[in-house]
Parts: C-alpha cells; sequence; structure tokens
C-alpha cells in the first residue's frame, strides 16, 4: 500500500464517520422516541390485563355452568352394576363409563375419523 491509499482509505473512514454523526438523533429526539415507547408498551400492558382478566372470568363462568349442569346431570348408579364392572374390567371399572365420540382430522387429501 502506498501513501495515497492510506489516504484515500483515511478519508473514506472520516466520512462514515462524520456521516453517522450528522444523521443520529438529537438528545431530545431520542427521549421523544423513548417517551413514545413507554407510552405503546403501558397500552399494550393493560390492554393485555384486561384480554386476561376477560378470558379469567370467561373460564369461570364456563365452569359454573358445566358443575351446574353435572349436577343436574348426576344420575343414581346402582351398586350391583358397579360390582359387575369391577368384575370384569377390575381397576379399569371407572374408565369403562363414558360415551363414545368421534374426533375428524380432516384436509384435502384425507379425512380420518378416531373415537375416544
Amino acid at each position: 500500500m502506498d501513501k495515497n491509499q492510506i489516504i484515500g482509505m483515511v478519508l473514506i473512514f472520516a466520512l462514515l464517520i462524520g456521516y453517522g454523526m450528522y444523521t443520529a438523533p438529537s438528545k431530545e429526539e431520542q427521549l421523544a422516541m423513548q417517551r413514545e415507547r413507554d407510552s405503546i408498551q403501558n397500552v399494550l400492558r393493560e390492554q393485555h390485563i384486561k384480554d386476561s382478566l376477560k378470558r379469567i372470568q370467561d373460564s369461570i363462568a364456563t365452569v359454573q355452568n358445566k358443575l351446574v349442569q353435572n349436577e343436574n346431570d348426576t344420575l343414581v348408579v346402582d351398586s350391583s352394576k358397579i360390582a359387575n364392572l369391577e368384575k370384569e374390567y377390575g381397576a379399569f371399572a371407572s374408565a369403562v363409563a363414558g360415551k363414545e365420540e368421534f374426533v375428524t382430522i380432516e384436509n384435502e387429501k384425507v379425512k380420518i375419523k378416531f373415537t375416544t
């Protein structure tokens, strides 16, 4: 490297540093941007809290409705029926008393139906 190349590199480096300093935001602009970010963050935090509370209230209402429905749907179970199920299935007798439900998974190529 000769003297001209070194001077050229130094000038290019100086131009880049000068441009960076010239276009950098001032302290007032930085403070304004920080206030804007903080206010947006506060609004999003409040919105998240409201959404969470609504979701919790909805889930509480759903659970209460299910509890009321379960209280209305309670059946008197015959003890001899329970004894027969325990003889036949052993430890799995409590899992026998359920409804058969179908779960379907499908897309444009295949449709699969599972039973539970």
